[in-house]
């Protein structure tokens, strides 16, 4: 499951991952863009836009009978936030073809080339039906966030600690912007951005290296040579002298306590943050679960993650409105117990287990093999899988210690459910 890159042209990168392990070969296509507020919504349109249609395919059936045809090739587009940017992403993946006898994956990379290169269009532009119905389809997912509860209130916690940030950007964009957004302007940015921005290739799968190398070449040589470089995350290091503390009242039945922590890391210590994440509330051995939920009864749910770009945990919990003191009281003790050192080899050991289940289902899945590399590009790590829970499973409790005593309480949010009758 090697990663091998070949430059294409300045600034474009071919990533092939040789893997006879799938069914399916896949080619993925991805631009890396910095998160900007005036720039975010229509990023997020651009993908839902270009799945309308190509020069060769006009519209989503003619799209849907081809893919049909290809023996249920899927294609899947959207937008990720990966630390401070984020990542305009096309992704296809279609049966091998010594299982279809026949040449799929060709047709596939042309297929894929024909989305990202060759929209459909109209007078040079997007075309005007589209655009609109996907501003409306948009703004739907937008407002269907706060549906959410738990991911809402984390966008909050996120939006209020990363304020004037880039990271306190949410990717899907903003439901004010879209009326400013028409066919010109929407094709315009999108041009900018497949000339301007990093772009990087993933062929994933069984097949002949050197036959991918040149049909990638092929069908993609009308991408020009771009001065561009990927875009780097500021790393969350901050002296806190007040903690920020926001309550924001909803009807609902089950309020949401949310707190962003950040970690005054460096980069070294990210093996050793993953295992303190893990420990305190990132599985069913933490801390936090063991004691908030099945000890003391205090929490519906409650369990950290945490962001190994940005160096910062956020710790989610599901409580009733009453229990908020208790509750922020009792993650806050578990945290300083962690901090004096109290863990013992147990608790290590269930942690390294847990990620190294964790990281081993990556291999399960060809874009969560492609996934995984491309973070590490972004973090300019070239460790692979196997290397990367080596080091994970080498950290000690001594690096575990340096890293928790780092931990910083910056921003609590709670969502809390309104005073019943």
């Amino acid at each position: 499951m090697k990663l091998s890159t070949y430059k294409i042209n300045e600034g474009i990168n071919l990533r092939t991952i040789e893997n006879e392990k799938f069914k399916t070969n896949s080619i993925s296509f991805y631009l890396n863009i910095p998160l900007q507020k005036e720039n975010v919504t229509k990023i997020s349109l651009i993908p839902k836009v270009l799945k309308r249609g190509t020069k060769n395919l006009n519209n989503s059936t003619e799209i849907s009978k081809f893919l049909k045809n290809m023996f249920g090739t899927s294609l899947k587009c959207g937008v990720k936030k990966k630390g401070d940017g984020e990542i305009l992403y096309f992704h296809c993946s279609c049966i091998r073809d010594s299982i279809a006898e026949d040449n799929i994956y060709e047709k596939i990379i042309e297929f894929l080339r024909d989305i990202v290169l060759f929209p459909y269009l109209e007078n040079n532009v997007f075309l005007k039906k589209y655009v609109e119905q996907e501003k409306e389809n948009l703004k739907k997912n937008i407002m269907s966030i706060k549906n959410d509860k738990k991911a809402y209130a984390e966008k909050r916690c996120t939006e209020i600690m990363f304020k004037d940030e880039p990271y306190g950007i949410h990717e899907c964009g903003f439901i004010d912007d879209l009326n400013k957004i028409n066919e010109t302007n929407l094709f315009d940015l999108y041009s900018k951005i497949l000339n301007e921005n990093t772009i990087d290739i993933f062929c994933s799968g069984s097949f002949d290296n050197e036959k991918i190398i040149e049909l990638v070449k092929k069908n993609f040589k009308c991408l020009k040579a771009r001065n561009a470089k990927y875009v780097k995350t500021n790393i969350c290091f901050r002296e806190i002298e007040n903690k920020k503390i926001v309550k924001e009242t909803i009807n609902i039945n089950q309020s949401k306590l949310c707190i962003g922590v950040s970690c005054n890391a460096n980069p070294k210590e990210r093996y050793a943050f993953m295992v303190s994440d893990t420990i305190i509330g990132n599985s069913y051995h933490s801390k936090l679960f063991l004691n908030i939920r099945e000890k003391l009864s205090l929490a519906y749910y409650v369990s950290s993650k945490i962001d190994i770009m940005k160096y910062i945990m956020i710790i989610s919990a599901g409580i009733e409105k009453s229990k908020f003191n208790t509750v922020y009281e009792e993650i806050n003790t578990q945290i300083n117990i962690t901090k004096d050192g109290n863990f013992s080899d147990k608790e290590i050991f269930y942690a390294k287990k847990h990620l190294k289940t964790m990281i081993k289902s990556v291999k399960d899945s060809q874009i969560g093999i492609e996934s995984f590399y491309f973070s590490q590009i972004l973090l300019g790590d070239d460790d692979d899988i196997d290397t990367f829970l080596e080091k994970i499973l080498s950290v000690t409790r001594e690096e575990i210690l340096r890293c928790v005593q780092k931990l910083k309480i910056d921003t609590i949010f709670f969502l809390e459910e309104k005073n019943k009758k």
